[in-house]
C-alpha cells in the first residue's frame, strides 16, 4: 500500500487513523480486558448467568458510547477539521466512523472469548478481517487516481474489514452458547474496572494525534516544506514504526492469554501460580525482544528497501530498534498489573511518563528532525516500564533474578548485530536482496538462540517442552 499510494497519502491516512484510534479507545479500549478478566472470574466461580449479564452490560456501554462519539464527529465535523494540518484528513476520518461502532461490538465479544480461553476463534476471525481488508484495499486502489483517493481506499477497506469481523464474531458468540440477557447489577463493576484502563489508553491514543500535529509543525519550523514534513511523518509512522511492533505482537499474544489465567489464579488466591506465570513471561519477553534487535538494527535499511523502497525508513527503523525492549516490557507489565487489579497505578505511571514525552516532542524536532519520535517514545516507555516493574517487585510478583539475564541478552544482541551486518554486506555482493536478507536473518536468529542457550541466558528447551505438554494435554 505504501508503494502504491505514496508517503504523502500514507501520512494523511495515518493522521486520520490516529483520530480513529482515539474514538475506538474512548468507547471500548478498557472494556474487552475487563470482560475477559470478569468472564474468567465468573467461570472459575461457576456463575454463568452473571457472566452473560456482565457481557450484555459491556455491549450496551460500548455500543452506546461509540454511537454517541460518531454523532459528535458528524455534527461537529467542521470544527474537528481545524485540528488537522491537512483538511482532507477529515473526509478520510468520516469514512472510518462506521467502523467505530463495529469495533465496539467486536471488542466486547472478543473479550468474552478471551475469558473463555477460546483464542482460536478470535485468531481466525481477525485473520479473516485482514484478508478482507487487503482484498478490499487492492480493489479500491485500482480505481484511485489521486493522493486523496489512495488514502480513501485504505480507509474504506478498514471499515469493510471491521464490519465483516463484527458479523463473524457475533455469529461465533451465539454458536458457542453466548446469550444476551437483562443487564442487571453489573454496570458499576464493568464501568469501575474499565474506566482506568480506558483513561490510560485514551491518553495513549490521544498522543498519536498530538504527535501527528506536533511533529509536522516542528519539522516545518526546522526548515522542511509541508509536503516534506508529511512524507517524513508517513515514512516513520506508516512504514518503519509498525515493524517495531512485530516482536511485541508475540508478547501481546502472551499478555492476552495471561489475563484470564492471572484473574483465575487471583480469584482462587493461588499467589505462587501468579508469581510463576509472571517470572516465566518476563524471561520469554527478554529473549524475544533481544532476538529482534540484531535484525532491525543491522538489516533495517535493506528490509525497508525491500518492503517500501525507502532507505530513509530503514535508517529510522535501525535507530528505533533501541525501543524494542522497553516497548515489549511496557505492554506486558501494564497488562499484567491491570489483570491483578492495579489499574489506577498503571494509569498514574503512564500519565506522568506521557507528560515528559510531550515535552520531548516539543523540543527535539528542531535538533534531530523526525528522530524526535524515537527519543520521545523512549522516554515514555522506559519510565513506565521501570515504575511497573518496581511495583511488581514491591508486591513480590517478580524475582529480581528474573531480570538479570536481560542485560546479558541485550549485549549479546548488539554483538550479533555487528556480525550479521558484515555477513549481509558479504552476501549482498553476489546474491539478490531477498535471499541476502533471508539468509542473514536466519543466521541472526539461529546464532542468537544457540549462544543464549549455551550461556544459560534462556532455556529454550523448557519453553518447547511446556508448549508440547500443553498441546498434548489439550489434544
Amino acid at each position: 500500500m505504501s508503494r502504491e499510494i505514496g508517503a504523502e497519502a500514507l501520512g494523511m491516512y495515518q493522521i486520520a487513523f490516529s483520530m480513529f484510534i482515539v474514538l475506538i479507545t474512548l468507547c471500548c479500549s478498557g472494556i474487552p480486558l475487563t470482560v475477559s478478566r470478569l468472564s474468567a472470574k465468573y467461570k472459575a466461580l461457576n456463575l454463568e448467568s452473571s457472566k452473560y449479564a456482565m457481557t450484555t452490560t459491556a455491549l450496551l456501554i460500548a455500543g452506546l458510547s461509540a454511537t454517541f462519539l460518531c454523532l459528535v464527529i458528524l455534527i461537529g465535523n467542521k470544527l474537528f477539521a481545524m485540528l488537522f494540518t491537512e483538511q482532507s484528513c477529515m473526509l478520510i476520518l468520516l469514512t472510518m466512523l462506521p467502523a467505530v461502532v463495529f469495533s465496539a461490538v467486536h471488542g466486547v465479544i472478543r473479550g468474552y472469548l478471551w475469558g473463555e480461553n477460546d483464542y482460536l476463534s478470535v485468531c481466525i476471525i481477525e485473520l479473516i478481517e485482514q484478508y478482507v481488508r487487503i482484498i478490499a484495499c487492492v480493489i479500491a486502489l485500482s480505481f484511485a487516481y489521486s493522493t486523496l483517493e489512495g488514502a480513501l481506499s485504505a480507509s474504506w477497506s478498514l471499515t469493510i474489514a471491521i464490519f465483516t469481523s463484527c458479523l463473524c464474531i457475533v455469529f461465533v458468540y451465539k454458536k458457542k452458547g453466548g446469550k444476551f440477557v437483562k443487564p442487571k447489577g453489573h454496570f458499576k463493576e464493568v464501568f469501575a474496572s474499565s474506566t482506568p484502563i480506558t483513561a490510560l489508553r485514551f491518553i495513549s491514543s490521544l498522543l498519536m494525534p498530538l504527535i501527528s500535529i506536533i511533529i509536522p509543525i516542528g519539522l516545518v519550523n526546522a526548515g522542511y516544506t509541508n509536503e516534506q514534513a508529511l512524507s517524513l511523518f508517513g515514512m516513520a509512522i506508516g512504514m518503519a514504526y509498525p515493524l517495531l511492533f512485530l516482536p511485541t505482537t508475540l508478547i501481546d499474544s502472551l499478555s492476552i492469554a495471561l489475563i484470564p489465567s492471572l484473574s483465575t489464579s487471583l480469584a482462587k488466591k493461588e499467589f505462587d501460580s501468579i508469581k510463576s506465570q509472571i517470572n516465566n513471561s518476563f524471561a520469554f519477553t527478554s529473549f524475544i525482544a533481544c532476538l529482534f534487535i540484531p535484525i532491525f538494527s543491522a538489516l533495517g535499511e535493506p528490509i525497508c528497501i525491500f518492503l517500501f523502497d525507502s532507505a530513509l525508513a530503514g535508517q529510522f527503523l535501525a535507530k528505533a530498534s533501541i525501543l524494542i525492549v522497553p516497548l515489549a516490557f511496557n505492554n506486558l507489565s501494564s497488562t499484567m498489573l491491570n489483570s491483578l487489579g492495579f489499574e489506577k497505578h498503571t494509569f498514574v505511571y503512564f500519565l506522568s511518563a506521557s507528560v515528559l514525552m510531550l515535552i520531548t516532542l516539543f523540543i527535539a524536532p528542531q535538533f534531530v528532525g523526525i528522530d524526535a519520535i524515537i527519543y520521545a517514545v523512549f522516554v515514555q516507555v522506559m519510565i513506565t516500564t521501570l515504575l511497573n516493574i518496581r511495583l511488581m517487585i514491591k508486591n513480590n510478583f517478580v524475582d529480581k533474578k528474573t531480570l538479570k539475564p536481560l542485560l546479558s541478552l541485550f549485549l549479546l544482541s548488539i554483538g550479533t548485530a555487528l556480525i550479521i551486518y558484515n555477513i549481509y554486506q558479504l552476501l549482498i555482493s553476489f546474491l539478490p536482496l531477498f535471499f541476502a536478507l533471508v539468509i542473514s536473518g536466519c543466521i541472526s536468529c539461529i546464532s542468537f538462540t544457540l549462544i543464549s542457550q549455551h550461556l544459560g541466558l534462556y532455556n529454550i528447551k523448557v519453553f518447547v517442552v511446556k508448549f508440547l505438554k500443553k498441546r498434548k494435554s489439550r489434544t
